[in-house]
């Protein structure tokens, strides 16, 4: 297994504590909405600015806990109205992509595992995103005035949404992460597939598909082929 401090990108020695981050504004004692997710995407953006030492860590001994927070949905009340509840899933999508951004700074190096983490759960969101699209929608019947369109910019979204499956996909393909890393990703990957797939265009189905043949045949033996096949699995059957 490589060492994660193979890593071409890495992170400098955690610096602050969870009273840092309460100091900066980053309660993680209460519950967090879409819109706190929001705000602490900006303030952390913010603090960390020049200060890529105050960025919170994956497990971190300080941070660790602050972390945890990102990554927690808010509760989902399926009693609200749809439109809402499509807003603050697309919230929380946002907060999760642009705070990812965070920890990578070069789109040629292969990310640290906070990033893996935080697109993962971005995935996780574009899933839950695509059936709120549909019954939003549904919702509005046939005869809303603004139905085509509406149609055109979900099927821009789901296009946006494979092409994250095929990124994720390409960093579980990155032999400069430890293997650990890259079997996480291929989880994320894996949950997303049965609600972004089908919504692919046909061209990006079949990058998608073969990505996923070929991990799964040519990963070695355990814990990555093990998520290669688990992914391939995942996938509907071809027509």
């Amino acid at each position: 297994m490589l060492a994660a401090c193979h890593r071409s990108e890495s992170l400098p020695p955690e610096a602050w504590t969870v009273s840092d981050y309460a100091s900066a504004g980053l309660d993680i004692a209460k519950p967090w909405t879409a819109d706190d997710h929001a705000k602490a995407q900006r303030t952390l953006a913010a603090v960390t600015r020049d200060h890529r030492e105050r960025l919170p860590r994956f497990n971190g001994a300080k941070s660790g806990a602050v972390f945890a927070k990102l990554l927690e949905d808010p509760p989902d009340d399926a009693s609200s109205p749809v439109d809402a509840r499509l807003l603050g899933h697309l919230a929380r999508f946002d907060a999760l992509k642009e705070t990812a951004k965070l920890y990578s700074t070069d789109a040629l190096a292969p990310p640290p595992r906070e990033w893996i983490e935080l697109m993962g759960h971005d995935l996780l969101q574009a899933a839950v995103l695509e059936h709120d699209a549909d019954t939003f929608i549904a919702s509005l019947g046939p005869d809303d005035p603004k139905h085509a369109n509406r149609l055109a910019e979900q099927e821009q979204m789901s296009g946006g949404f494979a092409t994250m499956i095929v990124g994720g996909l390409l960093v579980a393909d990155q032999l400069q992460l430890a293997d650990d890393d890259r079997v996480t990703m291929l989880g994320y990957v894996t949950a997303a597939l049965p609600a972004i797939y089908p919504r692919a265009k046909p061209e990006l189905q079949v990058q998608i598909r073969e990505i996923i043949e070929k991990q799964a045949a040519g990963f070695p033996s355990g814990s990555l082929r093990f998520a290669a096949e688990a992914a391939r699995r995942a996938l509907p059957p071809q027509r």
